[in-house]
This record gives structure tokens, sequence and C-alpha cells, in this order.
């Protein structure tokens, strides 16, 4: 308990209070002692890091093999007509002039149009064999494939008798089938 003490001082009215404590602090437990020392000399572990890291994605890197070589340049513009030389028409102008020359210029080649793929050369030939006076038979194949392309060209020995036909001929019903003939004067 506390010791009240009358004090002599006159300026201070309050009483001092001398505080002792009745009872001594318990002694420490084994146990607890054990385990506060044991978090003293433990080694603090590190704090936990998370188990992914956040990162940004790369920007694409260009790699120096390929800053060697310029971009390849655009291919040419599609021309069907230019691709490929055609031989026959050459052939023909130059089997035309040599006929052509002996006749002051004139043409002597009809073009035929409309025709079957089955229609192949043997067919014309003896389709226009009672024109007679042929000179030379072709018709227009598919290289990739060999089927006629529906046209085809005859030659004759002179132009009046490429005239006859074409006048003749024209428009009639060519033989074995119910199509008519379709001829024109051909153009190099």
């Amino acid at each position: 308990m506390a010791d009240v003490k009358p004090h002599s001082d006159a300026s201070d009215s309050q009483p001092l209070v001398d505080i002792q404590p009745s009872q001594p602090p318990p002694p420490p437990q084994p146990e607890v002692e054990e385990q506060e020392n044991q978090l003293k000399l433990s080694p603090v572990p590190p704090p936990r890091q998370p188990q992914w890291i956040p990162m940004r994605y790369q920007p694409a890197v260009v790699m120096p093999h390929q800053m060697m070589y310029a971009p390849a340049p655009p291919p040419p513009p599609y021309s069907p007509y230019h691709q490929f030389p055609n031989h026959h028409h050459q052939l023909h102008q130059s089997r035309g002039n040599k006929y052509q020359n002996a006749s002051n210029g004139e043409n002597k080649t009809i073009w035929i149009g409309d025709l079957f793929h089955w229609m192949d050369e043997n067919y014309l030939n003896s389709a226009f064999a009672s024109a007679g006076e042929m000179v030379s038979v072709k018709v227009i194949r598919n290289k990739h494939t060999g089927l006629s392309e529906g046209y085809g060209f005859v030659e004759f020995l002179s132009h009046d008798v490429a005239d006859k036909v074409l006048q003749e001929l024209n428009g009639t019903i060519m033989p074995n089938t119910e199509q008519p003939f379709r001829l024109n004067w051909a153009s190099f």
C-alpha cells in the first residue's frame, strides 16, 4: 500500500504519494524464455518475393542479317496477250507473205470459229475439201491440255479461192453437226 506523508510546505496543498510495488513480478518461465532466445538467435528469413514478376514485352528487334537485302520489287503488271509470243501467227505470216507477194499482197487465209473440241485438222480438211486449193489448215490448241481453243485458220492458194469459200460457206451448217460455219478474213 501507499504511504501518504504530509508535506510541510504550505505552497503545496497536495499530499505526496509514494508508490511501491506490493508484489515482485513473477519469475520468467523457462519455455517462454527459450522461445524468446530462439527468436533472437535465429536469422531473419528474407522477405517473400512474388513467384512471377510482371514484365513488358520487348519490341521487335531487327537482326543485322535481315537488313542486308532490299525488299523484292513488285511483279510486273499482268498482260496475258504479250506474255508469250504467238508462233502460230508468225508461221502464217511467213507463209502468207510468200503467197501474198505472188498475188499482190491479198489475204488468202480464213479464220474459222465456233469449233467443237473434237474438231481437228482432219475434220477441217474434209469440210473444205470441195473448195480444193488449200495450202494449210491449223486448229489452235491449248498448250496445257492439247484441246482445241475453238478456232483455227485455213489458208488457200489464192485470194479469189478464199473469197469464194468465205462467201459460199459462211453461215451454212458444218458437216456432221448442227453448227453453222463462222468464217471471216484472218488478220495478222
